[in-house]
Parts: C-alpha cells; sequence; structure tokens
C-alpha cells in the first residue's frame, strides 16, 4: 500500500502538535478554575502516552489552586533534576513562599454565598472582614451589567503586608511592585492587593479591588488568553474608573491609536506614556463594541482572544467612540503646546485668590467655577466647596459633592467635608454615601466610621450601624502592624 507512508509520516507530524493543542486546552481548564474538567483531561493525555513529567506542572497548579500547598510542593519537588524543572521554577518559587507565610496571615470567610474568604497579615486589616462584602457585591454587580450575570465561584482575597509579601505571592518581580503606585495582581485563582495601610496618602483602594477582581473573572470565564488592553479594557469599565468625572486623560489623537489598532497590537498605543492608556483604549472599544454590536458581541470578542471582529472594524468603532466621548464634559485631551490646559486654570485660580484677598467673594465663586468646570480636581474643589458653603450657594455645593472627581491624596478631605456638609443639612442618605466614600480612601480613619455610626443611627440601619461599631471595636483593640 504504498499510499500508507505519506499518511503514516502526516500522522507522526501532527502528533506532537495535537498533544500540544491538548496540554494547552488542559491548561486553559485549570486556569480557569475548572477542576473536574481539568482533571479529566489530564487523565486523558496521561493514557494517550504524554509523559508523566510534562504534566507534573499543571497537577502542581491545580493543588496549588485548590489550596494544597504541601502536595503541589511534592510534586514540582518531584521534578527537580529533570528537563522540566527550570520550566517550573518560578511556580515553585510562589508555592515556597506560600508555604511560609501560612501561618503569618489570618484568614476568615466573608461571604458564605460565593464562598469568598479573606487573608491578612497586618492586624488592623481585620476591618475589611466586614469593609469587603458590601464593596465586593457591588464590583460583581458592575461587572455583571458589562459582561451579563455569572454564578460566583470560590475566591479568596489577600491583603499583602508589603510589596515585598505581594511580589513573593504573586510571582510579579519585586521591581515591578515597587514601580506601581498600588500595585495588585489576579493570579492563582486569588486576588491579590497591597494593603491600604501601606500608602500613607489614602487613594481609592475599592478601585483597585474591583479591577483585579474584573481581571480574574475575565481568566475564569474566558481562560488566559484575552490580549491584554482587552483585559483591561473591560477592568476600567467594570471598576467605575473610565466613567468616572476627570479619569480619563488622552495622549495620542484618535487616527494614530486606530491605525496602531489596525496594524497590531492596540496596547502599543499606550507605550508613549503609561500602561493605564492601554485600559483607556480597551475601555473604549468595550464601550464601542457593545454600543454597536450588543453585550454578546464583547462576550465573542473575549472568548476569541480579540479576535472575533476585524481590526479594521475596531478602529472605526474606536474613532466613532472617541469622537462620541470628546463631546462629554469630562473629557480631558492634549492641548496645543503654545496654550497648555493647565495654565489657564492656574489663571482662574491665581484670579480667585486676588479676588477674595479683595474681599470680592462672589466674584471670586464665579472664577472658581470656571475653573472647576475645566479642571474637575480635588485641589479646584477643596477650593470651591468650603467658599460656596461660606456664601450660602448650596446648588453649587450640593452639585460639586454629587459629581466628585477622582482623587488621590485629598480625596478623602473632599468627600469627609461634604459628609459633614450633608449632615447639617440632614440629609442623611447622602452623608452616609459620602463617609462611604471616604471610607473608600481612608479605611483605618476613625472620625469617618464615627460619622457613619451616627448617620445610621439617623437612618435607623441596625446592621449598618453594628459594622460600624464592629470596625470602630477592631480599631481601638489593634495597634498597626508592622
Amino acid at each position: 500500500m504504498p499510499w500508507l507512508a505519506p499518511l503514516l509520516t502526516l500522522a507522526l507530524l501532527t502528533a506532537p502538535a495535537a498533544a500540544a493543542d491538548r496540554v494547552r486546552s488542559c491548561e486553559r481548564r485549570v486556569e480557569q478554575g475548572r477542576s473536574a474538567e481539568a482533571e479529566a483531561c489530564l487523565t486523558e493525555l496521561a493514557a494517550s502516552g504524554v509523559p508523566f513529567e510534562k504534566l507534573v506542572p499543571l497537577r502542581a497548579r491545580m493543588a496549588f489552586y485548590a489550596g494544597r500547598l504541601d502536595d503541589a510542593a511534592a510534586l514540582l519537588e518531584g521534578l527537580q533534576g529533570t528537563p522540566d524543572a527550570p520550566g517550573a521554577e518560578a511556580l515553585r518559587r510562589v508555592v515556597e513562599a506560600w508555604r511560609g507565610h501560612a501561618n503569618d496571615y489570618g484568614s476568615r470567610e466573608i461571604l458564605r454565598s460565593g464562598g469568598v474568604t479573606l487573608r491578612w497579615r497586618r492586624p488592623l486589616d481585620e476591618i475589611f472582614a466586614v469593609l469587603l462584602p458590601r464593596r465586593l457585591e457591588a464590583a460583581r454587580a458592575r461587572l455583571a451589567d458589562v459582561l451579563g450575570a455569572d454564578p460566583a465561584q470560590p475566591l479568596e482575597i489577600v491583603l499583602a503586608a508589603d510589596r515585598d509579601d505581594l511580589a513573593a505571592l504573586s510571582g510579579l518581580a519585586l521591581d515591578d511592585v515597587r514601580a506601581e503606585r498600588r500595585p495588585g495582581a489576579a493570579c492563582f485563582n486569588r486576588v491579590l492587593l497591597l494593603s491600604p495601610a501601606i500608602d500613607a496618602e489614602g487613594g481609592p483602594w475599592t478601585e483597585n479591588l474591583a479591577h483585579q477582581l474584573a481581571l480574574h473573572e475575565i481568566t475564569r470565564r474566558f481562560g488566559p488568553d484575552v490580549p491584554p488592553w482587552l483585559a483591561e479594557g473591560v477592568a476600567q469599565v467594570a471598576d467605575g474608573r473610565f466613567d468616572a468625572p476627570g479619569g480619563r486623560r488622552w495622549v495620542l489623537p484618535p487616527e494614530d491609536v486606530a491605525r496602531r489598532v489596525v496594524t497590531g497590537d492596540p496596547m502599543q498605543a499606550a507605550r508613549v506614556s503609561v500602561r493605564a492608556d492601554a485600559g483607556l483604549v480597551g475601555a473604549l472599544l468595550v464601550r464601542a463594541v457593545v454600543r454597536a454590536h450588543g453585550r454578546a458581541a464583547l462576550v465573542d470578542l473575549l472568548a476569541s482572544g480579540g479576535t472575533s471582529l476585524p481590526r479594521a472594524r475596531l478602529a472605526t468603532l474606536l474613532v466613532d467612540e472617541w469622537t462620541r466621548e470628546a463631546r462629554r464634559p469630562t473629557f480631558s485631551a492634549p492641548s496645543p503646546a503654545s496654550q497648555p490646559r493647565e495654565e489657564s486654570v492656574e489663571r482662574l485660580l491665581r484670579l480667585a485668590r486676588l479676588l477674595l484677598a479683595g474681599n470680592h467673594p462672589h466674584a471670586a465663586l464665579a472664577e472658581l467655577q470656571k475653573a472647576h468646570a475645566r479642571e474637575r480636581s480635588v485641589r479646584t474643589g477643596l477650593m470651591l466647596l468650603p467658599l460656596a458653603v461660606q456664601l450660602g450657594d448650596w446648588d453649587t455645593a450640593g452639585r460639586l459633592c454629587d459629581g466628585l472627581p477622582r482623587a488621590e491624596a485629598e480625596g478623602y478631605t473632599l468627600r469627609f467635608f461634604c459628609g459633614q456638609l450633608r449632615l447639617t443639612r440632614q440629609e442623611y442618605a447622602a452623608a452616609a454615601d459620602a463617609f462611604e466614600r471616604a471610607v473608600d480612601f481612608q479605611p483605618y480613619d476613625v472620625p469617618v466610621h464615627q460619622a457613619l455610626q451616627q448617620v445610621r443611627e439617623q437612618l435607623q440601619e441596625a446592621r449598618a450601624k453594628l459594622d460600624q461599631a464592629l470596625i470602630l471595636g477592631m480599631i481601638d483593640a489593634r495597634e498597626e502592624g508592622p
């Protein structure tokens, strides 16, 4: 049978590729946390003749993801001295780091319905067992709005005590962790965050939680092959950052970004500035795809690794969405070098200060309103809000509090001020919302928790009041960790 030899040759050539595809399929199931399917897949591979040592790293990852650290370590130890050992070295280091910290981190189930467990090392971080459940449920609801509802799966949230711990437990390079203002990771079927106690200036830790949760869910639902620009875009839409007033600043003109989308990875569009810009590009595309084709098209785009729509179509959608975005008052694009945008705001602020010094508060208020309309920043808000309250302009004060910008260091001050303002005016529900947002910046601050407890008493919310009492008790009973 002369025709048999070519067929046998073809079979021998395609067999390794087919085996590699099956291994990759098993790997996807492991990364998605589909343990039963992954186990069946690995068993089938072993029966088909794939060498045992080739499957050990996947079995070790399954054990690690399930929390069986000793089993994972034993499997990886058995690889030592084999050709497959170097490829599993990074995983071995992470497993050993988790084993070394096993007794250092406390553990507590915080959402029984979703099987969510919190782990922490700094004693004061135990307050997040009370703070996290409502915020986690809100983050999941926002993600469901973007991707559609999906049954909650068991999840472990880890608050790393410092950057060294976060690098060791996540496998990230320590230099990369040190370079990030608020680093985090979604890996190993866990969400890892840096303890907010590390950030002396405070900041929106809930945003980082929602962002990493979205990345975790994307991997769990669609596997590890979703391109970074698309995953970051979905995460920015889901964490609320993309829609926050003042939360978007663009670096490249839309035509340049669109050209990069057509010719290659949209991530390239971000490399002229910071990594977050890739998320902005991705977020624009996410919104554009949903607007033009519906949520199902976004799900297909994620499932296909970003290939279900032609790149030319993505580029067109991006330019259209950019044009729509530019009409929004919170849009911020680069200004011509001859007239920087910041300079005009500075002039308005200087004029406001001169008017105040000259005892013309109403005129100063008008200039501050113009400055805040252009910049929508914390610094303009901190100047505008007290003056509006002093002059009895409650409409201006109320609008400012309702549209607070994303902020960093002073975000807590502005939110706390708005809470006190609402409380003075007996607007208890609005005061509670403002104080809750202040907690999102400074979770350890006693005055804001005391204010929240006072508001809860006025609203007669027994459960929320009890939560605040528990938090105050924990803060009072514990000292700061190292």
